[in-house]
């Protein structure tokens, strides 16, 4: 309770003291203690005696009562008396004194009815004045009314109503309309209020105050309003224990005792106070709750909604320490620098943290959807869904550290989903953690955005950039973007248009690309996905094994590394029937590096292909596609550079094996340090010192041969060549040679 409403319940209370116990009880007729003055000549026909100018006394025992002095005394035949001129004190009662004077008095015969006319005035010494043009008092009830204008004051307290009334039987004071009182500034810093509302009501026995018909309440900045205040004072009524407000019931301003919250509103509002009545311990929203947080470090506007609000204060009376919401929960936390505005919907909130700190930790259940808006004009919005949210909070909702979403969880940002039974997201790093739920049958986390779609154990998702880490038993399909010219991007990332995702030439850009592997890295703004751990990337007939493998869709590379294992279906001419057939081909390396700008395959360490050309064997193996990729334009075997450099020149001690072999499909075996083989013609040309071709009944050697298999020809060019035919052969017809 704040000084000035203190005041003014005291100001109330003084005010029925003096006026039932006074005013009213002095004017009833009592039996003066002293003989009246003796009778003037009666003015009024009517009268039965008049006295002027006189005092009349009270006593209780020894104790006077009170004192009353008049100008004149006119007393009539039916018992009635009129005094002019009045004037009464009242000796020292509970600390107090009293003087009550007025222009004229009437007690109404033996009834005891008495009214007191003209400028009515009562004084106090503690400083209390009521004014007034008539005042009313009824013996039978003991009810006292003032039908006018009610005008009274006390120190920094001031107020006026239209009618008053006290009913003595009940113990209550009324003031009937227009209700209106104001306290001054204090010399302590107290701050100027007002009070008004159509009609208030003091019940001293409950102990309660009551403000009707539209309440007012101003203190500084701070504005009460509701259709009806009522205020619970403490037995002692030295300070408010509780403020209810009722019907359409709000309170604004920033107030410096706004106690955590700049703003609430609701259709009913429930303020407790400590037993000091200043500090706020709890306040209870009901009906269409709404509360705008207050923060000691930023100007936001924190907004929070709910069917019921209750907040609990910690002792100082201004930091939030528990704050709990129900039905159609709604807060709304605005952007501010690099913080993305916020928005979380709920059936149920509850948050607690200890009164050090405030608010450290807020959970929300049952239907919760988290937004986020960041402030850049080409930002893309984030939601997730769940049906349980937790919040790690720095002292209140200016700082969120952590979201943890549980059950049925799903985050969306553009294009991009992600679904699972649980996530946490770190929200000052941007990273969503994807984990399992539990049980055989929960599903297992997944992300799909318009490039990919992922699945694993455990996926954790950098939401600035689309950064993807996948582990245990992922699978994945990648699919070709089909961005419209001048689109921007559908997920987070780099803004404007997107640059259409290049396949490595042996796949078809129109269809997926599927994958599954240990672990995943997938860079969704990057366009490239590592697979580790028993990778394997395949379309169709077309895969790549390998312990690592990468993608990149934006320029269409791939690489694959560790016992490498790929299969390609492409088209090969038969020379002889010129018909096109799609032939199956397989290589093994320890490496493959796949550009697709030269639209080369490199194999690299213990290579070997198994295709149309036949099996060949080096240590690296080069296929170049032509345009379009599924035809093989020529492909080159050859050593390591190591063995092709200028240390190959040097003479060696003993003849090293051949690096390269090939056994083509009809038979012949070749072996030399490089081969080139020309796919139109089927054409192979190897060199080395010397090269060898081993046919069904002949050996040839030299330092360049070249055979095409389609014309079964053989070009040999060098300085020492050789025929010989193999033993044990006969009745072979040998090929021509040129």
């Amino acid at each position: 309770m704040t000084r000035w409403q203190k005041r003014l319940r005291l100001g109330l209370a003084v005010f029925v003291l003096l006026v039932a116990a006074t005013v009213f009880f002095s004017l009833r007729r009592t039996p003066p203690a002293s003989p009246p003055a003796p009778p003037a000549r009666a003015e009024d026909p009517n009268a039965v005696a008049e006295f002027a100018r006189g005092t009349l006394t009270q006593a209780k025992g020894t104790d006077q009562e009170f004192e009353l002095r008049y100008e004149r005394l006119v007393t009539y035949k039916d018992g009635s008396s009129r005094l002019y001129g009045v004037n009464a004190a009242v000796p020292e009662r509970d600390g107090r004194s009293f003087t009550i004077a007025g222009k004229e008095a009437t007690a109404a015969g033996d009834e005891g009815d008495v009214a007191l006319r003209g400028d009515v005035e009562l004084r106090s010494s503690d400083g209390l004045v009521l004014l007034a043009d008539e005042a009313l008092y009824s013996a039978a009830d003991g009810s006292v009314r003032i039908p006018g204008r009610a005008r009274f004051s006390r120190g920094r307290l001031s107020g006026e109503s239209i009618g008053l009334a006290y009913d003595r039987e009940a113990d209550q004071v009324s003031l009937l309309k227009q209700v209106h009182l104001e306290a001054a500034a204090g010399a302590a810093g107290e701050e100027t209020g007002t009070i008004e509302s159509a009609s208030a009501l003091l019940a001293r026995r409950d102990h309660i105050l009551r403000f009707e018909g539209g309440a007012r309440i101003e203190r500084g900045a701070q504005v009460m309003i509701a259709d009806t205040v009522v205020a619970h004072l403490t037995e002692d009524e030295e300070a408010v224990r509780q403020l209810q407000l009722r019907g359409r019931s709000s309170v604004t301003g920033g107030a410096k005792d706004s106690s955590g919250f700049d703003e609430m509103s609701a259709r009913d509002i429930d303020l407790v106070y400590a037993e000091d009545g200043q500090s706020l311990e709890q306040a209870l929203l009901r009906g269409g709750g709404a509360v705008v947080l207050r923060s000691a470090a930023s100007k936001a506007r924190r907004r929070l909604e709910g069917e019921t609000i209750d907040i609990d204060m910690g002792a100082d009376g201004t930091t939030v320490i528990g704050l709990g919401a129900r039905g159609n929960v709604r807060l709304e936390l605005p952007a501010e620098g690099d913080t993305p505005a916020r928005v979380i919907t709920a059936d149920v909130l509850a948050a607690v943290g200890p009164p050090d700190k405030g608010l450290t930790t807020a959970s929300f259940r049952r239907n919760v959807t988290f937004a986020e808006t960041p402030s850049a004009k080409d930002a893309v919005a984030r939601t997730g869904t769940a049906s349980r949210l937790d919040l790690q909070l720095a002292g209140g909702f200016d700082t969120i550290r952590s979201a943890d979403f549980s059950g049925n969880t799903r985050f969306e940002e553009g294009s991009l989903v992600a679904t699972s039974a649980n996530a946490r997201y770190e929200v000052e790093k941007g990273v969503l953690h994807l984990e399992p739920g539990k049980g055989r049958r929960a599903a297992r986390p997944s992300v799909v955005d318009d490039q990919a779609t992922i699945e694993a154990d455990r996926i954790d998702v950098g939401l600035d950039g689309q950064h993807v880490e996948a582990t245990g038993s992922v699978k994945s399909d990648l699919r070709p973007r089909r961005e419209a010219e001048g689109t921007p991007e559908a997920g987070a990332g780099s803004p404007g248009p997107r640059t259409p995702a290049r396949l490595p030439a042996m796949m078809k850009q129109d269809e997926p690309v599927f994958g599954t592997s240990d672990a995943l890295a997938y860079e969704g703004d990057a366009g490239r996905a590592v697979y580790t751990g028993r990778a394997r990337l395949w379309q169709g007939d077309t895969s790549i094994k390998g312990e690592r493998v990468t993608l990149d869709d934006r320029t269409g590379d791939l690489a694959a590394s560790g016992n490498v294992v790929s299969t390609m279906r492409l088209e090969q001419v038969n020379e002889k029937t010129k018909q096109t057939e799609m032939v199956l081909s397989m290589a093994t390396a320890d490496d493959l590096v796949y550009e697709e700008e030269r639209r080369r395959a490199r194999y690299t360490g213990n290579a070997r292909l198994n295709g149309p050309q036949g099996d060949l064997s080096a240590p690296v193996i080069d296929i170049f596609l032509l345009e379009g990729g599924s035809q093989v334009e020529h492909l080159e075997a050859y050593p390591p550079p190591s063995v092709t450099g200028p240390a190959a020149k040097a003479p060696a001690a003993a003849p090293a094996a051949a690096p390269v072999s090939i056994t083509t499909p009809d038979g012949r075996r070749a072996t030399g340090l490089r081969l080139r083989y020309q796919s139109e013609g089927e054409q192979y040309e190897m060199v080395g010192e010397p090269v060898r071709i081993v046919e069904e009944c002949r050996e040839t050697t030299g330092k360049t041969l070249t055979f095409f298999r389609s014309a079964d020809r053989i070009v040999v060019d060098g300085n020492e060549q050789t025929r010989t035919e193999v033993k044990g052969s006969s009745g072979c017809s040998a090929p021509r040679l040129d």
